[in-house]
């Protein structure tokens, strides 16, 4: 991720990718289709883009607005840095506990 400029997923269907959430920890943009319900976590031009119809024309699109726009880069690199501690092993354990222990108290 490190010698990387962005992040790019295409695929069709997945989880939630793991490599994205990773990809978000070292501040990379992504640039991604929804799949996994991605377009949950990533917002256009606060952290990334979602391309929903699959158009490769559009992921180009966005990879370029990338590397001309230096201030877009570093504000998408701060945005990601914070999210991504949001999607820590921790913070979604905790998160899992405190679901799982309001619905068993009722």
């Amino acid at each position: 991720y490190r010698n990387s400029d962005v992040y790019l997923l295409t695929s069709f269907a997945e989880g939630t990718p793991t490599s994205a959430l990773e990809a978000m920890a070292c501040g990379l943009p992504i640039v991604s289709s929804n799949a996994g319900g991605l377009g949950n976590i990533v917002k256009d031009n606060i952290n990334g883009f979602i391309i929903d119809d699959f158009d490769k024309n559009r992921y180009v699109e966005k990879i370029n607005l990338l590397q001309e726009n230096v201030e877009l880069r570093k504000t998408i690199f701060k945005n990601n840095k914070i999210l991504s501690q949001k999607y820590t092993w921790d913070s979604v354990a905790k998160n899992i506990t405190t679901i799982m222990e309001k619905k068993l108290n009722g």
